[in-house]
């Protein structure tokens, strides 16, 4: 139950199939992925293509800052197909994402809402 309440739970396409459910929390305006069940293939399939496009609108929605998606280092398809959409790889030297890196994770990370900036002053 608290899974449920404090992270948001998505399936595509089909919600009563476990094979594409991503689990995504949302804080500090930032939209990170903490888990997934996709295939362990490296091919990015239509229904991972569906639940990138799904959650960056969700992220839109919501005037969140960034999406995090991080992928597993083997799977050179989905980095490419993040990059070819506008995600750049996060530094591994930065502290709070150091335990992405050990377990064997590259961080993707898409910069949204900029037009919408409460925390900037504006000249």
């Amino acid at each position: 139950m608290r899974l449920i309440c404090q992270h948001f739970l998505f399936a595509i396409p089909n919600p009563f199939a476990s094979d594409s459910i991503t689990i995504w929390d949302l804080s500090q305006f930032a939209l990170t992925l903490l888990g997934h069940n996709f295939p362990h293939s490296d091919i990015v399939t239509n229904d991972f293509k569906k639940a990138v496009t799904l959650i960056e609108q969700f992220s839109l929605m919501h005037a969140t800052r960034q999406i995090i998606f991080p992928i597993e280092d083997h799977l050179k398809e989905r980095a490419s197909y993040f990059r070819e959409r506008g995600y750049k790889s996060i530094l591994s030297q930065n502290a709070d994402i150091s335990y992405w890196n050990k377990a064997g994770y590259n961080l993707y990370q898409k910069k949204t809402g900029n037009d919408f900036d409460l925390f900037s002053i504006q000249t």
